[in-house]
C-alpha cells in the first residue's frame, strides 16, 4: 500500500520540507514502519510546458540522492509516488517491481498515482475490452488507470468517469462465486490525478486498515489536504502538524491553478 503527494499552486514553490525535511515526509513515511516499508518503486511527475516524468523501481531510501536534486527544484504542479507493491494474484515478488509497474502512469496529458488495491485484477482486466491491450506491467493499479481513461474518455469528466468505475468494480465482482471471493472489490481507490491544469484526488475506501505511518492518529487511507498561501498540498497521510484537513471517504477534491479548490461527495 503506497503513499502519495501531490501540489498544485499559482506559482512554482519548493516541496522540499513535505519531501524530504518535515517529521514524517514522504521520504520519511517509506521507512516509519518495518512491516510497511515502502521498498518497491518510487516516482514523480511534474509539469514544466509539458509532464516531466520520472521513477524507479527501486527504493526511494536507496536512491535518496535523485529525490534530494528533486526536493531543489520548484513546482507549480508536482506528483510523487512511494510504493509498497500490493500482491492481489499472489504472484512471485520479483514479478512485482518493474519500470512499467513504477507509478505514476501517463497517457496522453493525464498523470495517476494509486493508493490501495484492487481486487481480482485479472477478471477486471478482462472485461476492459480493447483498453486491456494498453496494460504494460504487473500491477493492479495500471488496471485501475487505465479503465478510469476508458471512462474519462467516454465521459469526457472525471467525476463520471470515477462514478462509472466503481460500478464497473462492483459488476465484475458481483458475478465472482462468493466462496474464494474477496470482501470487496478494492481495498482502496485513493488516486491523485492531473490533466496538467486541474489536480484530483479522489478518497475512497472499504474501512478497514490501521492507522496513518507516522502520528497514528488518522485512518491509514484517509487522504489529506493542507492549504497553503498560493494552492493546496494532498497526501496519503500529514507531513507536519500544521493543520492538515481529511479528505473523507467517497470524497473528490479538485483544485486549479488559481487556487481555488471544491470537495464533492461522489456517489
Amino acid at each position: 500500500m503506497c503513499r502519495i503527494l501531490a501540489s498544485l499552486s499559482e506559482e512554482p514553490i519548493s516541496l522540499k520540507s513535505f519531501l524530504m525535511d518535515h517529521e514524517c515526509s514522504l521520504l520519511k513515511q517509506s521507512t516509519a514502519r518495518e512491516d510497511k516499508l515502502q521498498k518497491d518503486g518510487w516516482g514523480a511527475a511534474w509539469y514544466e510546458n509539458g509532464w516531466k516524468i520520472e521513477k524507479s523501481p527501486k527504493p526511494v531510501f536507496e536512491e535518496r540522492g535523485k529525490l534530494e536534486r528533486l526536493a531543489e527544484g520548484r513546482y507549480r504542479l508536482f506528483i510523487a509516488h512511494i510504493r509498497k507493491a500490493s500482491n492481489p494474484l499472489n504472484l512471485p515478488v520479483e514479478l512485482l517491481c518493474s519500470q512499467e509497474s513504477t507509478q505514476p502512469f501517463s497517457y496522453k496529458n493525464w498523470v495517476f498515482a494509486h493508493n490501495g488495491q484492487i481486487n481480482h485484477p485479472d477478471r477486471v482486466r478482462e472485461s476492459m475490452g480493447e483498453w486491456s491491450e494498453r496494460i504494460k506491467g504487473i500491477n493492479d493499479s495500471e488496471v485501475y488507470f487505465w479503465l478510469l481513461m476508458s471512462y474519462i474518455e467516454e465521459h469526457g469528466d472525471v467525476r463520471k468517469a470515477l462514478v462509472s468505475l466503481v460500478k464497473h468494480l462492483y459488476s465484475v465482482w458481483e458475478k465472482l462465486p462468493e466462496e474464494g471471493r474477496a470482501p470487496a472489490p478494492y481495498s482502496a481507490l485513493n488516486m491523485v490525478l492531473s490533466d496538467g491544469e486541474k489536480l484530483y484526488a479522489y478518497c475512497r475506501y472499504d474501512g478497514r486498515g490501521k492507522e496513518s505511518l507516522c502520528y497514528k492518529d488518522r485512518p491509514y487511507y484517509q487522504m489529506q489536504y493542507l492549504k497553503t498561501d498560493n494552492g493546496i498540498i494532498i497526501a496519503s497521510e500529514r507531513t507536519s502538524d500544521d493543520e492538515w484537513m481529511p479528505i473523507e471517504d467517497g470524497n473528490i477534491l479538485i483544485a486549479d491553478s488559481g487556487g481555488n479548490f471544491s470537495l464533492e461527495r461522489l456517489e
